[in-house]
């Protein structure tokens, strides 16, 4: 059996409102090896 961990990032509401930031903190969540 194999196991394996997420690693699960979370913005809340650093976004500001921003669409535009939200997307960049998945972007740079994602480069960081976020699932």
């Amino acid at each position: 059996m194999r196991k394996h961990v997420l690693i699960i990032a979370e913005a809340g509401v650093n976004h500001n409102g921003s669409i535009k930031m939200a997307k960049q903190l998945i972007d740079v969540a994602t480069e960081a090896g976020a699932d």
